[in-house]
């Protein structure tokens, strides 16, 4: 079929034949980007190619017409020709070889009828294929201009990520000179920590050595006192009503008859006990109402001496530098002597740093031992049985409440022997048979008689029954002393009279 066409047409079949368009398409895709990017300008030209090959396909349609219908006509005059010959030469042809030649000329033209329709079918068909690969060629362009686009943006993108991939690298490398020139200086700071830990540790020594230094010089220098005297002041009274208490649940609680394991031994013993404590004239007084009839005893004596016992008991604790008493008097010299040669400050501090070294934590167990003796004693003088004064039951009996007189003689002690630097405060008693001063003590019954008679100079004192409190300073001629609280004393004389009215 290609050769048939190429024969009549020539110029169409070098331009329509697969060769040739395979050859274009080879050109197009050699041109395809530039094309891409001039696709709008060559909209006419591609237009222009389409009109052409429809041109085409009509010139061939009626160049077959023409070939088929001069066929016939040559046919036509070659058998009319024949024909004329033989009316010419015969006359009278035969008329079979007529209807043969008819025939066969018919069969001419039929054969080339059917060649044209032929080649009309093999025509549409070429154009069917032009068209196909028309649209091929159309969908392959399509194709690659969208591929171009895709190459343009993935170009594009490959330029950006260039761009940032420089710019990260340029990054990379400053951020690898930044970590270089940190690490330089890291080392530097490194080197300088160093130094200064080595001198904080220098200077952290230093400082330890001068904070106790200072620490041991502010404990001398400093002057503040953690209590004031009216604190102290209350506890005084606070102990002297705990005292008063104390002796009269005792007094109240005991049995004064005559208990027949008294002897002439144990009394004289109780006795000589009783008067290093209370002195003479007490003892005298509570060892002379001995009563034969336990109902009729009076217990207040018992109680002015027990008050006077334990006064003077807890007066000594507090003063002492131990519970224990003569083991420390070598301390009491010792302060004495700082107290003369120093300031108060100094003399104050030290005497509190050493009270508070020196206590154990078993002082209120002696104490309240020691005191539970001294009461057995008086009470044994008084008149209670020996298995009542010495017995278990006794301290069992009254440990509570005397506890209670110990727990605050301690607190006391701390406070005017520890708290207490500015000054010297004293527990203030008085011994018997020291002359009554209505300036430096007061009278325990000054309300319970007459006013006149407690002011009596010539009065003489048998014992003290509560604590007063003494302040003692430094002068320029010595100390100074001053009374912040009288001490209560009972007089011998008021003694006596309770004595007299009971016999």
């Amino acid at each position: 079929m290609w050769n048939t066409l190429a024969t009549l047409f020539p110029s169409f079949m070098t331009s329509s034949s697969p060769e040739h368009a395979t050859r274009v398409e080879e050109g197009y895709e050699v041109k395809d980007d530039r094309r891409s990017l001039k696709r709008e300008s060559t909209r006419p030209e591609r237009n222009g190619r389409k009109a052409k090959r429809k041109q085409l396909s009509e010139d061939i349609s009626s160049g077959l017409t023409e070939t088929a219908e001069a066929a016939c006509h040559d046919q036509t005059r070659e058998t009319n020709a024949v024909l004329d010959g033989n009316d010419d030469e015969n006359g009278e042809s035969d008329e079979h070889d007529h209807d043969h030649s008819t025939i066969n000329t018919f069969d001419n033209a039929r054969r080339d009828r059917l060649h044209i329709d032929e080649l009309t079918r093999k025509l549409k068909a070429v154009e069917l294929y032009s068209e196909q690969l028309d649209q091929q060629l159309q969908n392959s362009k399509r194709q690659r201009w969208d591929a171009g686009r895709e190459i343009r943006a993935l170009k594009e993108s490959e330029r950006k990520l260039t761009l940032e991939l420089d710019s990260a690298q340029r990054r990379g490398e400053e951020c690898i000179l930044s970590h270089q020139r940190q690490t330089s200086e890291l080392q530097l700071i490194k080197g300088e920590l160093r130094r200064v830990e080595a001198e904080y540790v220098v200077t952290r020594q230093l400082l330890d050595e001068r904070t106790t230094e200072l620490k041991a010089a502010h404990t001398f220098i400093n002057q503040a006192d953690s209590l004031s005297g009216a604190d102290v002041i209350s506890m005084v009274s606070s102990l002297n009503a705990e005292i008063l208490q104390c002796a009269a649940f005792v007094a109240d609680s005991s049995d004064f008859s005559h208990g027949p394991t008294q002897t002439e031994a144990n009394i004289l013993q109780a006795r000589e006990n009783a008067t290093q404590v209370l002195g003479e004239d007490i003892v005298d007084a509570l060892f002379s109402q001995r009563p034969a009839d336990a109902a009729d005893f009076d217990p207040t004596r018992v109680q002015i001496a027990l008050q006077v016992c334990m006064a003077s008991y807890c007066s000594r604790v507090i003063q002492d530098w131990s519970v224990n008493g003569g083991k420390s008097t070598w301390l009491a010299e010792v302060y004495s002597r700082l107290w003369d040669a120093e300031t108060q400050p100094v003399a104050g501090r030290w005497r509190s740093m050493t009270r508070a070294y020196i206590k154990g934590k078993q002082d209120s167990d002696n104490m309240l031992t020691r005191l539970v003796h001294a009461l057995a004693d008086i009470m044994v003088v008084a008149g209670c049985s020996l298995e009542d004064a010495y017995s278990n039951a006794f301290y069992a009996r009254f440990q509570e409440r005397l506890s209670m007189v110990v727990d605050l003689t301690i607190r006391l002690r701390t406070a005017i022997g520890e708290n207490i630097t500015s000054m010297d405060l004293l527990p203030y008693i008085f011994d018997p048979r020291t002359d009554f001063d209505p300036n430096l003590m007061a009278d325990t019954y000054e309300d319970e008689r007459d006013s006149d008679r407690s002011h009596r100079v010539n009065e003489k004192v048998a014992g003290t029954t509560e604590l007063g409190l003494m302040r003692r300073t430094k002068g320029q001629a010595g100390f100074v002393d001053s009374v912040l609280l009288k001490p209560k004393i009972i007089l011998y004389s008021a003694l006596q009279e309770d004595i007299n009215d009971a016999h």
